[in-house]
């Protein structure tokens, strides 16, 4: 118990620095030594405003200089992170060194997706320096899986790194042939890169999960905008927030209740 405590609360820290990665991408402030501050008079924050989730209920969702209105996108992504976290603590830690290991590995890669989310959602567009992160970590978690696989593998072939690697590989083409005939109408190149995390993530029939899920939502979202007159069938809308939704979706299905996986096997 303790331990999912540590990776909520870790979550909110690490939630709260996404919020700074998600509004510097944009920016091109650094990430690291610059101190945070407020986005509309751009004064400092102090230590005890900065704290997630609270200062932004104790600020009532103001800035203390300027009384300015504060982005719910804050308290919000602080919560989303901290939820994952916990999710990956309770599913993956037995108290093992790799699956600890593994842990730590899938937490990095979801605060990862958790920027490329949102990132999307408001800018159209997929940060790479993120989205190759997210990938590099992804194929050592693979490795990682392999190495300490009990019983040891026998051959290559039914590893998790040539399973998974296999269903990122055939999900980026589908999504980038999506992006190539359509000239990226239809789909935008950056979303082959998103399918890549979800293919070395979830493996072939979790793939398969999250992309009908990705499809659905985006699907049941157009109809919704449509019917309340804020979008037409003309109108881009940005799918990567979908495959990620899709793949959070399909690896909580995937690891809470393998036995309905196992059916469609």
């Amino acid at each position: 118990m303790l331990y999912i405590i540590f990776f909520v609360v870790y979550g909110l820290l690490i939630g709260s620095f996404c919020n700074v990665v998600i509004s510097r991408l944009r920016t091109g402030e650094g990430m690291i030594l610059e101190r945070s501050h407020c986005p509309k008079c751009s004064k400092p924050i102090l230590w005890y405003d900065n704290i997630p989730v609270i200062s932004f209920a104790i600020l009532r969702g103001k800035c203390r200089n300027c009384t300015k209105k504060i982005s719910w996108q804050y308290p919000l992504v602080e919560i989303l992170v901290s939820g994952v976290f916990g999710c990956v603590g309770y599913l993956f830690v037995t108290h093992t060194i790799s699956s600890l290991l593994v842990a730590v590995l899938y937490v990095f890669v979801f605060a990862s997706l958790v920027v490329i989310l949102v990132y999307d959602a408001k800018y159209m567009e997929i940060p790479m320096n993120v989205m190759w992160f997210a990938i590099g970590i992804l194929v050592i978690a693979n490795i990682v899986t392999d190495i300490y696989h009990v019983p040891p593998l026998t051959d290559i072939w039914s590893s998790t790194s040539f399973l998974h690697g296999m269903s990122a590989l055939t999900a980026f083409c589908f999504f980038f042939g999506l992006s190539y005939y359509s000239d990226e109408t239809w789909m935008g190149y950056g979303d082959a890169f998103v399918a890549i995390a979800v293919g070395l993530l979830l493996g072939p029939i979790g793939t398969f999960v999250a992309l009908l899920l990705a499809f659905c939502i985006g699907a049941v979202y157009g109809i919704v905008l449509m019917l309340l007159r804020q979008k037409t069938m003309k109108s881009e809308v940005p799918f990567g927030p979908f495959l990620i939704t899709g793949l959070f979706l399909a690896f909580l299905i995937t690891y809470m209740y393998p036995e309905y996986v196992s059916a469609l096997l």
